[in-house]
């Protein structure tokens, strides 16, 4: 189904999976910077808190090739995909769900874009999940890739695997490695949602033995990120960049943040050893030099300022 709201420009970015947690602070940021946006899902409709931001809008299932060949592309100036399963627990249930999804969404639009000739800028959004964890911080481009791990991981290091194809084609594929990154309308699953959520609701935190730390970036800086990469694509001298923070925050340290937006006093905890993994790296963060270098990217917002919009945003929520 093509839905057009309304007459733009014959100038928009293709932004697949734009109803999702990224996608929707994409849709603002590509707005405010002058792109029209033309956004595909799942859903029949975009989502209502960013229908006023969004030109065009296909429902579509990317691994199905059909559906795929519906999308008019003819005014595209780049392509963003954010489509993917996300949740790396459920990827263990759904291994074979997760491989299928997160390599299809992507090569069969790819397989579009070389059937009719077009040639622009494609985002390709794996993880930093592929890095192995059992190596020096922080974590650079060059950094060994894992050769087994979680299905999600795996899914993301086949995905990648799979785009050199294209860009021997001569498609221009800018693929990004964003670590853990977090903020207003991020659903549970995941670790700022999660622990926030526990420490409005009990009165005690059960975590595992190890104070592991991690590398956490807001997803305002993330979209802003994906945005300079295709404004500069011409200059890019790399096919890969991390997006992160560079700083390695402990699961104490993150705690602490959230109980002071909360206004929850400083909880007991206990430590529960079936909780986590034993060769858990205890430290892991990755490095944002190659994309600054490259785009004078920076990442704005820190960690306390990410958590006290994402505990508002999800007070607003638990108020409606």
């Amino acid at each position: 189904m093509l839905v057009y709201l309304y007459n733009v420009s014959m100038n928009k970015v293709l932004v697949v999976g734009i109803n999702g947690f990224v996608g929707k602070h994409l849709a603002r940021e590509l707005k405010a910077n002058g792109h029209g946006v033309h956004g595909t899902g799942l859903d029949d409709s975009v989502a209502d808190d960013i229908s006023d931001l969004v030109d065009t809008y296909t429902q579509c299932d990317l691994t199905d090739s059909n559906a795929v060949a519906a999308i008019d592309l003819s005014d595209i100036s780049a392509v963003i995909n954010l489509a993917a399963l996300a949740t790396p627990s459920q990827s263990s249930i759904e291994p074979a769900l997760y491989d299928r999804v997160n390599v299809l969404t992507h090569t069969n639009l790819l397989d579009r874009l070389e059937e009719l000739k077009i040639r622009v800028p494609v985002v390709a959004v794996s993880t930093g999940a592929v890095y192995a964890s059992d190596q020096p911080m922080p974590l650079t481009e060059s950094s060994r890739l894992i050769t087994e791990g979680a299905p999600y991981a795996m899914s993301k290091i086949r995905l990648e695997q799979q785009l050199v194809k294209y860009r021997d084609a001569g498609q221009k594929i800018i693929t990004v490695r964003p670590l853990n990154h977090t903020g207003p309308g991020q659903g549970p699953g995941f670790i700022v949602p999660d622990m926030t959520s526990k420490i409005q609701n009990q009165d005690e935190l059960i975590v595992g033995p190890l104070n592991t730390s991690r590398d956490y970036t807001h997803v305002d800086d993330v979209v802003r990120a994906y945005r300079l990469l295709i404004e500069q694509a011409d200059s890019l001298e790399s096919d890969v960049y991390n997006i992160c923070s560079g700083v390695a925050t402990s699961r104490d340290e993150l705690i602490e943040l959230i109980e002071k937006a909360t206004g929850r006093p400083k909880l007991p905890v206990k430590i529960d050893d079936t909780i986590g993994r034993p060769n858990d790296p205890v430290v892991l963060y990755g490095s944002h030099d190659l994309l600054t270098a490259e785009t004078g990217w920076k990442p704005e917002k820190n960690l306390e300022q990410t958590i006290s919009e994402y505990v508002a945003w999800a007070d607003q929520q638990n108020k409606q």
